[in-house]
């Protein structure tokens, strides 16, 4: 019989699913009202879940209260929008370039958004597989899965020689490459990118870093950019929602490790994380 914390995880994942469903209501102010309801709903569930004092997944409930609340704040925006603008051209003989093009950005945001949250959904929901891992040939599939942006981007790409293999969810891992890769091609520097993909084994299992030559940040904001929806950039230029560090945090963390950054603005950024071995 499932628990009223097993209950409550599942309700999650039934809400997330619902984010990309059909409208009940059939209207689009209503749908939006409802939307934003049912994520309320899920915070007083966490927060009645975590009273009954499930431990192993007290980590995992703060992260899902922390950013249901966010994402309330992050849809409300794009869907409102959204469904004025597309109001206003209903009611308008002609079309207005300006009003489409805020419809289209609110869709394209509101679904970027909603593909993160079922993507993290997903980490936090299924079970890891653990196997040995050739680190070699999970650098290539990542390096594959990225083809097109890395030739759009003229970006070079190199990494250590790795002879031994690593211990973990190979999915996952994969996830975690692909997602630091990714940002170091987007969030680069007029130069031409330059990334290196390095790891070492330690007693306590293994240490990698991704290092590329891109914008850099502050100190400041080393901790706050795995937040959930955190990005230190607006420009649409580039693109995301603020989830992929976030993802990599989870999986790493899953993984008994941690991860952390290393960067200077204008000179480039240095993501390193352990893994250890059970």
């Amino acid at each position: 019989m499932p628990s009223e914390l097993e209950e409550q995880l599942e309700h999650a994942r039934n809400l997330v699913v619902r984010l990309s469903g059909p409208s009940e209501t059939g209207t689009g102010d209503e749908r939006v009202d409802e939307l934003i309801e049912s994520l309320g709903q899920l915070v007083g569930g966490v927060d009645a879940a975590r009273l009954t004092g499930a431990t192993a997944c007290k980590r995992n409930l703060s992260e899902i209260e922390n950013v249901v609340r966010k994402a309330c704040h992050e849809l409300r925006s794009p869907l409102h929008a959204l469904v004025g603008y597309s109001s206003l051209l209903s009611d308008s003989m002609s079309v207005n370039s300006e009003h489409l093009e805020q419809m289209m950005w609110a869709g394209r945001r509101m679904q970027a958004i909603i593909r993160s949250l079922s993507a993290w959904g997903k980490v936090l929901a299924s079970p890891q597989m653990l196997a040995s891992v050739d680190v070699v040939e999970l650098v290539k599939e990542v390096l594959a899965n990225l083809g097109p942006l890395v030739a759009v981007n003229n970006t070079e790409i190199t990494w250590d020689e790795f002879s031994e293999p690593a211990f973990g969810d190979r999915s996952q891992l994969n996830q975690v490459f692909e997602n630091l890769v990714d940002n170091g091609i987007r969030f680069r520097g007029a130069e031409a990118q330059h990334i290196h993909i390095a790891g070492h084994r330690t007693q306590a299992g293994w240490t990698f870093s991704v290092t590329d030559h891109g914008m850099g940040c502050e100190k400041r904001d080393y901790e706050r950019i795995f937040g959930a929806f955190e990005t230190l950039n607006t420009d649409e230029a580039y693109s995301g929602v603020g989830m992929g560090l976030t993802i990599c945090k989870t999986i790493v963390e899953g993984h008994k490790g941690r991860i952390w950054v290393e960067s200077e603005p204008g000179v480039g950024s240095t993501f390193r994380f352990t893994i250890a071995t059970p």
